[in-house]
């Protein structure tokens, strides 16, 4: 971090260090401080992990984050459906096709989709930087979405032929103590 007549700006070191372009002169009066801050992700969802995740790394790709996370577990997840939470300003956002008018302040909630699915979603995922602070979420396969639906029908069923159970138990117990 860099404060310079009262006012702040941080760059990572890595930015310094392997963008030269980033990396300024230091004037007298100039105070820098250097702090460790992890950089770190959440992810939630169909990935074999969930939860935050530090990058390790001054940058990680998309496809290393979902890698980190676990990657695309084959029997939960959704490989076409890779979705990636982040705030952008308002330009980038603009520049996407997004109306902006409808969100108060600089930052607008932006959701990119990449499908793993299609081979070019993988060299996509390779090249899409993850930035502090995002949200990876992997969606569901269909196949879990309908297990999860049985699951709940065959408990309804369960219940319910629990009582019938219970109702004729019952009447047997009843009998054999009236009939011995």
């Amino acid at each position: 971090m860099l404060e310079r007549k009262g006012k702040r700006a941080t760059a990572p070191f890595g930015a310094l260090v392997y963008e030269p372009e980033n990396n300024i002169w230091v004037w007298p009066g100039d105070t820098v401080y250097v702090y460790r801050e992890p950089q770190t992700f959440l992810a939630f969802g169909a990935a074999g992990q969930q939860g935050q995740f530090a990058f390790d790394a001054w940058r990680i790709s998309l496809a290393e984050g979902v890698a980190k996370a676990g990657g695309l577990v084959d029997a939960q997840a959704d490989p076409g459906s890779v979705f990636l939470y982040r705030g952008e300003p308002c330009v980038v956002a603009e520049r996407l096709g997004i109306d902006c008018s409808k969100f108060p302040g600089p930052v607008i909630p932006v959701i990119y989709s990449v499908s793993f699915k299609d081979p070019a979603g993988y060299f996509l995922g390779t090249k899409l930087q993850m930035r502090n602070k995002d949200v990876l979420f992997v969606a569901n396969a269909m196949s879990v979405e309908v297990t999860k639906f049985l699951q709940h029908i065959r408990v309804m069923i369960a219940t319910g032929n629990d009582a019938v159970v219970l109702g004729s138990n019952s009447l047997l117990l009843r009998n054999l103590i009236n009939n011995p």
